[in-house]
């Protein structure tokens, strides 16, 4: 168990892992340049969910997105 820094409480370090990626993720829906929709451009080796997308409208190339959860894995089954 961790205590959290901003509540204080016990939770297990998966929780904690948890709610920073939720609370950092970006939404994917739309192009931040021109407001076109994103189409997946890369997937994630580890849980195959798209981490870079595409704008046909402007040509726009997301930055990858980073899965905390999934370079904890790739880290834990490498060491």
């Amino acid at each position: 168990m961790v205590t959290a820094q901003r509540t204080g409480k016990l939770v297990s370090l998966p929780s904690i892992m948890y709610q920073k990626e939720t609370t950092k993720t970006m939404r994917n829906d739309s192009c931040r340049k021109c407001g076109g929709m994103l189409e997946a451009n890369k997937k994630c080796n580890i849980c195959n969910k798209a981490n870079e997308f595409f704008c046909h409208k402007c040509g726009n190339i997301t930055i990858e997105q980073i899965h905390s959860q999934c370079v904890l894995k790739t880290l834990v089954t490498n060491y």
